[in-house]
């Protein structure tokens, strides 16, 4: 049987418009090229893993309006099951408003509505589905209660526990120690453990402080960098291929849901990370974040590009 990614997930209906720059208080510009685009860090990754053919369960709260319909009706069409999403009556589904620089660049704002609403009970109701899981995943557009409780008991079952600490806050020691694989960028990585994300910290130091916290694993990603392995006994560095970023958005999910998928198939971390880097650096090229999410052949296509450039 094919091994289960189980996603405590969020959902997030992404509105992004082109602009050239920021706005500053007070102004408005006008912008171009508004699109609308189903998305939220959870349903990404989920979306991401599934494509990538991952077999996944994902858990989520909505609101009964026209963006949760449309996230059910996306998850029947990517065969991403739906036994764990509740719809909530008086809430709204998620939305994120998106301003797209023409670098890729992206600056967001969003309403997490009904993702506010998943509690540790709901988490306990998909207890069975847990206990069939290899890998529990999650993000921080839900409350840590949930992450919490879905972590103790993907310990309990002896799953891979990995968080991508996004939106970034700060995090309880409970959730770090029970996380196997901790994904943040630099500023997140600051951000979870007390730091002002504009400290001057070296990266050493911030990955000598997670550890500390009985994180076992940290991939730290660096955009068009890469990432970087860190345990208590080594550091390696996974470098990007370099492409012509269009829209950096979901990049991360991307990556995140690849990992995931790699690693349930008993992948090294080295071969799990490597896959995730090209995936983000394959999404970066589309514009909205499901049309950049490949299926295993995009992907692997991809790769050979850039392996067959090499030699």
């Amino acid at each position: 049987m094919q091994p289960q990614i189980f996603v405590i997930g969020s959902f997030i209906m992404g509105l992004t418009i082109k602009v050239e720059r920021l706005p500053v208080s007070g102004e408005t510009l006008t912008g171009r090229g508004f699109h609308k685009d189903i998305g939220g860090k959870g349903f990404n990754q989920a979306l991401a893993a599934s494509r990538a053919g991952g077999n996944v369960k994902l858990m989520m709260c909505i609101g009964k309006d026209d963006f949760g319909k449309a996230a059910k009706e996306m998850m029947q069409k990517e065969e991403i099951a739906a036994d764990h999403v509740f719809e909530l009556e008086n809430e709204s589904t998620g939305c994120g408003f998106v301003s797209l620089l023409e670098s890729g660049d992206n600056a967001i704002i969003i309403d997490a509505a009904a993702n506010n609403k998943l509690n540790a009970q709901m988490v306990r109701s998909a207890k069975d589905s847990i206990s069939k899981s290899t890998i529990v995943m999650a993000q921080l557009e839900v409350p840590d209660e949930p992450v919490e409780e879905a972590f103790i008991l993907g310990r309990e079952f002896g799953c891979l526990n990995i968080l991508n600490p996004a939106p970034a806050r700060r995090l309880s020691l409970n959730i770090l120690k029970n996380t196997d694989i901790l994904t943040p960028n630099e500023t997140e990585a600051k951000i979870i453990l007390g730091h002002s994300p504009h400290e001057n910290i070296s990266i050493e130091k911030i990955a000598e402080q997670l550890l500390k916290t009985g994180v076992k694993t940290i991939v730290m990603t660096l955009g068009k960098e890469g990432a970087l392995i860190i345990t208590s006994k080594e550091t390696k560095r996974i470098p990007a291929p370099t492409v012509k970023a269009i829209d950096s958005t979901g990049c991360g999910d991307c990556f995140n849901g690849n990992l995931a998928k790699a690693l349930s198939e008993n992948k090294t971390l080295g071969e799990a990370v490597t896959l995730a880097v090209h995936a983000g650096s394959y999404s970066a090229q589309y514009l909205g974040v499901s049309k950049g999410l490949p299926n295993a052949e995009q992907l692997h296509q991809f790769m050979n590009q850039f392996q067959n450039s090499k030699s």
